[in-house]
């Protein structure tokens, strides 16, 4: 099994349901789970989640874990010509008919983006994908992820006191200077310090 972590900052930063201290929490463990793993892991910064499709395409892995208040998939008759969307880019993983699609949620209802087509089993019959999976948490295999993408989405960070600067430092340490600008232009300067996770570009 390998493991492509998908993180939409979206996850902490659209979300008021929480207490801002249990998402400061739980935005600072995944970073530190992320810097525990001891093997190399590819790791991409975007600005907007489907420009994440050909490093997913290009992974070589079988499971898709997508930490997102949003799905990101629907039916495939809402695809059809049509490109690759933030909403809609779980469509276009070229190997969902052998893989497992994971979403951890904060509200199914809410971040759904098919409002007819919401239920795992509904996902799996009309969207290709072998496996559909939600989770309202992130537990995971970490020895197992090769790949990990991170999608800003600023357009549904309301909340960027949510996101714990430890996160912000790894997002920003695998983005392009177009990409830290607009870090910086929502979460202020980030400032950038050396951790040996055995990351790689």
């Amino acid at each position: 099994m390998k493991v492509y972590l998908s993180i939409d900052l979206d996850y902490w930063g659209c979300y008021s349901g929480s207490l801002r201290s249990d998402m400061l929490r739980t935005s600072k463990r995944t970073a530190t789970n992320i810097r525990a793993i001891n093997t190399p892991v590819d790791i991409l910064t975007v600005i907007s989640h489907e420009e994440l499709l050909q490093h997913v395409n290009a992974s070589g892995c079988d499971v898709l874990v997508n930490v997102d208040y949003h799905n990101d998939i629907v039916d495939n008759k809402w695809t059809r010509d049509r490109k690759p969307g933030e909403g809609n880019w779980v469509n276009y993983v070229r190997w969902a008919p052998v893989g497992t699609y994971v979403w951890i949620y904060r509200n199914v209802v809410e971040g759904a983006c098919d409002d007819e087509c919401f239920t795992t089993s509904m996902l799996v019959k009309n969207t290709g994908w072998k496996n559909i999976v939600y989770r309202d948490r992130l537990i995971l295999p970490w020895g197992s992820v090769t790949h990990i993408g991170i999608a800003v989405s600023p357009s549904y960070i309301l909340y960027p006191e949510n996101i714990d600067s430890d996160l912000l430092q790894i997002t920003g340490q695998f983005a392009s200077d177009q990409v830290n600008a607009k870090l910086s232009s929502i979460f202020g300067d980030i400032t950038y310090e050396t951790h040996n996770h055995n990351t790689k570009q």
